[in-house]
């Protein structure tokens, strides 16, 4: 298995999930997400995606939610990228539970990063 051998395997199932996600395959990319999550349950990067996902994709809003949270507790630098689908995830289910103040700071946190 590619963990054996080189360390940064992480970052091509993180673009293979990408990938699976952007080609609707759901199942493989919730799939694949797992896989990572299991071998690298503080991947900040990986959780914060499948937060996103989880959301967005699978509208599990409560599983979401306890992974974001995760991912936003845990220390270390993600990518700006990364960072601004962690703030439209959070807006998302601030907005589902009608907390709408609060969905349009993560909101305008998202659109920050992402001119960055």
């Amino acid at each position: 298995m590619a963990q054996n051998f080189w360390p940064r395997w992480v970052r091509l199932y993180r673009i293979e999930v990408r990938l699976l996600e952007k080609a609707k395959k759901n199942s493989e990319a919730s799939s694949l997400y797992q896989k990572i999550l299991e071998s690298r349950p503080n991947d900040k990067a990986s959780l914060m995606n499948f937060s996103f996902f989880q959301i967005h994709h699978q509208e599990n809003f409560s599983r979401g939610k306890r992974f974001l949270g995760k991912a936003f507790s845990l220390p270390g630098r993600i990518s700006d990228e990364t960072l601004a689908r962690g703030y439209l995830a959070q807006a998302t289910v601030q907005a589902g539970e009608e907390n709408f103040n609060q969905a349009l700071d993560k909101a305008k946190k998202e659109r920050k990063e992402r001119r960055i």
